[in-house]
């Protein structure tokens, strides 16, 4: 019996591990999906909506790694936009950097 407590506690932790990854997968999926969004429907130039593109794939990627879907539906459920912003803008300011370097250059 003992022989196949170990595999099944591996194959437990596996599952587990998956599973933690697919959430940050569709966490960052549906954070760059509703930062496009939004972006498309606030720019014109095809240029920035590029450029925009990049920030939220960027963007969606760091904050899904720093802030669990749960912890950020609470904050948007609160409406506390203060308490929110002040948490992603750090996180995303490399980002917001980057995207303000490449339309600079590209002007």
């Amino acid at each position: 019996m003992k022989r196949f407590i170990v595999p099944l506690s591996i194959l437990i932790l596996s599952v587990t591990t998956i599973s933690c990854t697919d959430k940050k997968k569709e966490f960052r999926k549906m954070l760059a999906k509703e930062c496009i969004e939004t972006g498309d429907k606030q720019f014109s130039d095809s240029k920035v909506k590029a450029y925009f593109h990049q920030y939220c794939e960027c963007s969606s990627e760091k904050m899904s790694e720093q802030i669990s879907r749960e912890e950020f539906t609470k904050m948007k459920e609160e409406g506390n936009d203060a308490a929110l912003q002040a948490k992603i803008m750090p996180i995303v300011q490399p980002c917001l950097d980057e995207m303000e370097k490449k339309m600079n250059a590209g002007k």
